[in-house]
């Protein structure tokens, strides 16, 4: 995850589909058991998984591409 970003609850406007959101993050954590690597980050976007934001959305998609 890019140090420099700062998630909060109030992150700004909803995501339109939360569902996206946790099907995502689903993955994601399927993925921590062979990839120690990404816990941290994965662990971070998953706080905001009740209540998604653009910018969760963002800042989810943005670091996945690194993987």
């Amino acid at each position: 995850m890019v140090p420099s970003v700062h998630l909060t609850k109030d992150d700004g406007v909803p995501f339109n589909d939360p569902e996206k959101y946790k099907r995502f993050v689903g993955k994601l954590n399927y993925l921590n058991v062979t990839h120690l690597d990404i816990v941290f980050a994965v662990s971070g976007v998953s706080q905001f998984i009740s209540e998604p934001t653009i910018k969760h959305w963002e800042a989810l998609t943005q670091n996945s591409m690194l993987l």
